[in-house]
């Protein structure tokens, strides 16, 4: 049952980490599990957070737009801040 949670928690991750209202409750209301299960699954297959992963994926994503020579990266990947993405590198 964990990887049918976690299949569908990285397809989501991959649509939409760049939606800036992205929250574990949004996640979890649309591939229909609870917090708990989608955080004890996320935590026992990486080691992170749920949110910790997203901003995984974020962080990885940008540097895929910094090497295509994209000035504004924050924002397309979930920030509203260049403070704020600035913090997580």
């Amino acid at each position: 049952m964990d990887n049918y949670f976690l299949d569908k928690f990285k397809d989501y991750i991959r649509d939409n980490y760049n939606k800036s209202d992205l929250t574990g409750s949004v996640i979890c209301s649309n591939i229909h599990c609870s917090r708990d299960t989608l955080r004890r699954t996320v935590l026992h297959k990486y080691n992170y957070s749920t949110m910790r992963y997203v901003e995984y994926i974020r962080v990885l994503k940008a540097m895929e737009i910094v090497y295509k020579g994209n000035k504004k990266v924050y924002c397309h990947v979930g920030y509203n801040s260049d403070v704020v993405f600035s913090s997580l590198i």
